[in-house]
């Protein structure tokens, strides 16, 4: 299922983070529930400056991510020729500009054209709900 949604609750969570790593660049993996984006996963060894960030693939979890968000502190949220090598590992790519506002991001397919993606409300499980008891 193409994923062409983003919990509003995450999309906060990545302008923050962006924020908080400027005038560094923020880079992570998506993860989606059917076609919603609800999480980040940032993974051990990324390394970033003020003009690229570097994840460290062989750190990748076993399992499938829908595709990568990073920012760029210059504020210019389009790809480079960097980014659309870096844009393969999945199906959708978020990059975010400065000032990191909901208006300053946006989103690209593996190939680099845009796409739309639909800012939703979405329910998150409670932690409870999460636990097994049988543990």
């Amino acid at each position: 299922m193409p994923v062409k949604k983003i919990a509003s609750d995450t999309l906060d969570f990545i302008l923050e983070s962006c924020k908080a790593s400027h005038p560094h660049e923020f880079g992570a993996l998506l993860e989606a529930d059917g076609d919603i984006i609800t999480n980040v996963i940032y993974l051990p060894g990324t390394e970033a400056t003020n003009q690229s960030v570097s994840i460290n693939t062989w750190m990748l979890p076993n399992m499938r991510h829908a595709g990568t968000v990073h920012s760029h502190p210059s504020g210019v949220a389009r790809p480079s020729e960097q980014d659309l090598i870096f844009f393969q590992t999945g199906e959708i790519n978020i990059i975010v500009g400065s000032p990191y506002k909901r208006n300053s991001w946006n989103a690209f397919d593996r190939g680099g054209n845009p796409i739309q993606v639909e800012i939703v409300d979405y329910d998150f499980p409670d932690e409870d709900d999460l636990m097994d008891d049988d543990f």
